[in-house]
């Protein structure tokens, strides 16, 4: 985790011919960081070895320090997204009544499913003649 000149390495960093933003970055890196610092790792430590090659951020240190909060608010409002949380779903799945075990449908679905059957089906000519369109059918 360390090279010689006392920096730090990250594993999950992966370098990429385009340039990305920091908050980016961090977001790449925010699991191994927290390790570092629930190990004993200092913030500084961590922010010199990514200001320094190879990672070479340019952020000022509260700057720093404000990306590693809105990267853990981000991961918490998103637990899918490196931790491979469980997904839940917030809304109750509804499903539609169905008449097969003789059971009474609602009124109102009776009426929509008459109102529905007895409408007209409208086909449209995807090539009409002048006569049609004139008509006004």
């Amino acid at each position: 985790m360390t090279t010689s000149k006392g920096l730090l390495t990250f594993k999950s960093f992966s370098d990429t011919p385009f340039a990305r933003s920091n908050s980016v970055i961090i977001s790449q890196l925010i699991d191994e960081i927290d390790e570092l610092i629930h190990k004993g790792c200092s913030r500084e430590l961590i922010y010199k070895s990514l200001t320094s090659e190879p990672y070479n951020l340019v952020v000022t240190y509260q700057s720093f320090v404000t990306l590693l909060s809105r990267a853990r608010a981000k991961k918490r409002k998103n637990p899918l997204s490196s931790d491979g949380g469980e997904y839940q779903n917030p809304r109750p799945v509804v499903t539609t009544p169905q008449n097969s075990g003789g059971a009474e449908l609602p009124k109102g679905v009776k009426l929509f499913k008459k109102m529905n059957s007895d409408a007209p089906k409208f086909e449209q000519n995807p090539n009409p003649s002048l006569d049609e369109l004139l008509k006004g059918k």
